[in-house]
């Protein structure tokens, strides 16, 4: 009998995934990480219950220095660099498939588990059945090898299904959030504040002019809209920010479309010797955005087939041909 270890939030994914491994034979653990932030204490509480419903083993990680780190420090200094962060998807590569899963590995797990719609076909990353509810994009900056004995049980599962067998089974599902966890629902901009403190600086247009003033450019984003302070009488958007000046640059929404990017540190999934480039491929450039078509090219050069709008530095981009993943990447400029 093989012993997958289950990363456990307590939550409905995670618990389903455990329930289903369990169910089809499996020496289940479960693990659930301490990471240092209020709601953690609540995940490992919600992740005691559960594991007693179901009567496995729990091993609580502490990983609140490794959670720091990588991830709370480098949420700050992406925008103290003028780029907007995707923690989420750092989350997933240095600690629930960098820390955690080599935690797990090192108690003798045979099999790593987390309950994250997405599937793996022999290391390669692909959309889950349920495609609304799809994490790949969250994913792709994974290694390819830390996928090696991971397995995702919620991969063809829908959701409802999820909700509905847990619920029979389950008290005390905690509710889902979509925040980012170490923020507990606040304003960003909160956390910057704390540790930066006000830096004034001026908004301007694309031409140069000066337009007002602004408390620090690390409290914008491309595509921005609201918050800004400036009456011109017309919708106004962040189109550029330019740290070292502490220079915020506002246009109109048309300034916004990009029909070229470039990106870095790119996470191939895929044997490259076995490619031609440049590549069609389907690319997202944030969480919520449509895929679209684009060019990829080797050395990380992106034409889009038409203008995208908020090209975003920091942000992560995921590229798909079809469904399997292709490649994961940082957006390095618009």
């Amino acid at each position: 009998m093989k012993t997958v270890f289950v990363a456990l939030s307590g939550g409905v994914d995670s618990t389903f995934s455990a329930l289903k491994l369990k169910s089809e034979g499996y020496n289940v653990v479960a693990l659930t990480m301490d990471i240092g932030i209020p709601i953690s204490k609540f995940w490992v509480e919600a992740s005691k219950r559960v594991a007693f419903s179901l009567g496995i083993i729990l091993n609580v990680v502490d990983l609140s220095k490794e959670f720091k780190r990588f991830v709370i420090d480098y949420f700050v200094n992406e925008y103290l660099s003028g780029r907007t962060p995707n923690p989420c998807a750092i989350c997933n590569k240095y600690i629930k498939f960098g820390y955690l899963r080599d935690h797990a590995f090192s108690m003798g797990a045979d099999l790593y588990a987390t309950g994250h719609y997405a599937c793996l076909n022999n290391g390669i990353l692909s959309k889950a059945f349920d495609i609304k509810k799809d994490q790949s994009y969250f994913l792709c900056l994974v290694e390819r090898e830390k996928f090696s004995s991971v397995i995702f049980p919620m991969c063809k599962v829908e959701k409802s299904v999820a909700m509905t067998s847990v619920r029979d089974l389950v008290q005390s599902i905690p509710k889902e959030s979509q925040e980012v966890c170490f923020l507990q629902g606040t304003d960003y901009r909160k956390l910057i504040l704390e540790r930066i403190g006000h830096k004034r600086g001026v908004f301007v247009d694309k031409h140069g002019n000066f337009l007002g003033e602004h408390d620090g450019y690390f409290l914008f984003t491309i595509g921005q809209r609201r918050k800004l302070g400036v009456n011109l009488g017309r919708p106004l958007y962040v189109i550029d920010i330019i740290p070292e000046k502490n220079i915020v640059v506002l246009g109109e929404e048309g300034d916004l479309l990009k029909k070229e990017m470039r990106v870095s540190s790119i996470n191939w999934f895929v044997d490259l010797k076995n490619l031609s480039f440049p590549m069609e491929v389907e690319v997202k450039i944030r969480s919520q955005h449509e895929p679209a078509k684009a060019f990829l090219y080797k050395d990380g050069r992106v034409q889009f087939f038409e203008p995208q709008k908020a090209v975003t530095p920091g942000q992560v981009a995921c590229f798909y041909k079809n469904s399997i993943v292709v490649a994961g990447a940082i957006i390095d400029y618009n």
